[in-house]
């Protein structure tokens, strides 16, 4: 008998052309060994600058999720909103415009990860 899809099945109401993994109880995020990395401030083409946040993770899955928010000595503003990273998508980008309330605050980056339909 053919194992290849063993742990997928067929959920239409997530795509009619894709596999959906079968996900145990355990199983409802992306485990990270390593924190994320922040660089330092990026100019970019356009002569605005930006900071990185990178989420180091080897495996691509498309439910995936990787929920990145900005910290400024250690706590969150509530104004710049978390940016959503899908798939195999690894970089969330903060432009240095959103600091006006930050100026002489360390910046950091957290993570939060999911697999779609386990989001609580």
């Amino acid at each position: 008998a053919d194992k290849t899809n063993i742990n997928k099945t067929c959920d239409i109401s997530k795509s009619s052309t894709k596999w959906t993994t079968k996900r145990s109880e355990e199983d409802h995020f992306p485990i990270l060994d390593t924190p994320p990395t922040l660089t330092r401030p990026n100019d970019q083409i356009n002569g605005s600058k930006i900071f990185q946040c990178e989420v180091m993770y080897g495996h691509n899955d498309t439910e995936q999720v990787f929920e990145v928010v900005w910290t400024f000595n250690g706590q969150l503003d509530q104004s710049i909103p978390p940016q959503l990273l899908i798939d195999n998508e690894r970089v969330a980008t903060l432009v240095l415009t959103l600091l006006k309330n930050h100026v002489d605050q360390n910046i950091g980056c957290q993570v939060r990860s999911y697999y779609l339909g386990y989001e609580t």
